[in-house]
């Protein structure tokens, strides 16, 4: 039985390559995006590390590593709820032309390690004591962004505006804040190659 994966697995590298050398098949370009990215949200401040890869002129797949500064006050569950935490991004872009002007919409998903600290309601005392919890949030989320290329250039800038859901997926200490969350973003860029 494993014979035959490996005759349809050689078949199937043969015909790829009679036909890309053919010419049936046409790679699309590829380009690469590297450059800052900032976002911002009521309770917080996310800058970071971006990296794009661009597949023909309507495809990006793109990363990011960044920090997530949370000051949510009394937003969240907990009183004075503040914090910050490591984290990564993965998301695809549709890219498109409308009026002339380039445009993407896609899915994101951010994941954020996060420590945050709060006024501790539980203790008694005559001064302020403060807890930490440490959470692992999931935030996927819905980009929609407006681009621009400065004539022919290798830099583009972006602005967007992002919606989704944030979700303490593991959460170790006393539940904080999590819930429906808007974005708006900044991405500055240089293409690597034309």
């Amino acid at each position: 039985m494993h014979y035959r994966t490996v005759i349809f697995c050689l078949l199937l590298a043969f015909t790829s390559t009679v036909f890309a050398q053919g010419g049936m098949i046409e790679r699309p370009p590829v380009n690469h995006k590297l450059g800052l990215e900032f976002q911002a949200y009521p309770a917080g401040l996310m800058p970071g590390i971006s990296y794009a890869l661009g597949i023909g002129a309507d495809h990006e797949f793109h990363l990011r590593a960044g920090m997530n500064f949370a000051k949510r006050n009394d937003w969240g569950v907990q009183l004075d709820e503040r914090g910050s935490g490591y984290g990564v991004t993965m998301g695809y872009r549709y890219r498109f032309q409308l009026w002339n002007e380039l445009f993407s919409i896609g899915p994101r998903c951010d994941i954020w390690d996060m420590d945050i600290n709060f006024i501790d309601t539980r203790v008694m005392a005559p001064w302020v004591v403060r807890s930490e919890t440490e959470i692992l949030v999931v935030q996927p989320t819905l980009e929609f962004a407006w681009w621009k290329r400065f004539g022919d250039s290798l830099f583009e800038m972006g602005l967007s505006l992002s919606n989704g859901y944030e979700i303490n997926v593991r959460t170790r200490g006393l539940p904080v804040g999590e819930g429906f969350i808007t974005l708006v973003g900044l991405n500055a860029r240089v293409l690597l190659n034309r």
